[in-house]
């Protein structure tokens, strides 16, 4: 009897699946977060990313979270690192995407404000689950999702200055408080929430 053919090798261009596991999904997603940051970041403010590249990035971006949402559930996995990464990336780019848009009609604008908003209801709810079992000890919460949390804290920033929404203050007091939480562990968690106490001193919410 024969042995099955190995798997072919994952590369970062593999089509994403669940089967991956957790970190090719992290380096998939660790991957896109580096391409908007170099398409966005200030070395690209000369050379700026084309609309329609910024459609397709995002549409992969989508994609992959996705999948990560899967393998997260199928594992049960309440905190997934490549999902916050993804959040983090996605956020990021839409904030090039309004800027893009800025001239557009208000259905372009409110479609991106759309995705803003749900990725960060996305991270609301997983403030929710640290807050309410504690989580900040446990290795299944890492580093990289603070920074999607403090993206999502801006997002509903900017709807509260639009607004007044009392559940826009409440979720930014929810998502300060799972950093807070975060902090006894990791530092980077304390230094996203001064970068949000430093906004609210300001009144800086975009």
């Amino acid at each position: 009897m024969g042995y099955p053919p190995p798997n072919p090798p994952l590369v970062i261009s593999s089509p994403p699946t669940e089967a991956m596991g957790r970190f090719c999904l992290t380096v998939q997603a660790a991957y896109l977060l580096g391409k908007v940051l170099r398409y966005t970041g200030p070395q690209a403010s000369d050379h700026r990313i084309l609309e329609h590249e910024v459609q397709i990035l995002d549409s992969t971006i989508a994609a992959l979270t996705k999948v990560t949402l899967q393998e997260g559930a199928k594992r049960g996995i309440e905190v997934c690192c490549p999902t916050t990464i993804c959040h983090s990336a996605r956020l990021i780019l839409n904030q090039e995407i309004a800027w893009i848009n800025r001239h557009k009609s208000p259905v372009e604008t409110n479609a991106v404000m759309e995705v803003q908003v749900t990725t960060a209801a996305d991270m609301l709810i997983l403030s929710h689950h640290i807050l309410r079992t504690g989580l900040s000890g446990n290795d299944d919460i890492s580093p990289f999702c603070h920074d999607a949390f403090y993206r999502s804290a801006i997002v509903y920033s900017q709807i509260l200055q639009k607004s007044d929404s009392e559940d826009a203050k409440n979720a930014i007091h929810d998502i300060k408080q799972s950093l807070r939480v975060n902090s006894h562990r990791w530092k980077a968690a304390a230094t996203y929430l001064q970068l949000l106490d430093a906004r609210d001193v300001t009144g800086l919410a975009a």
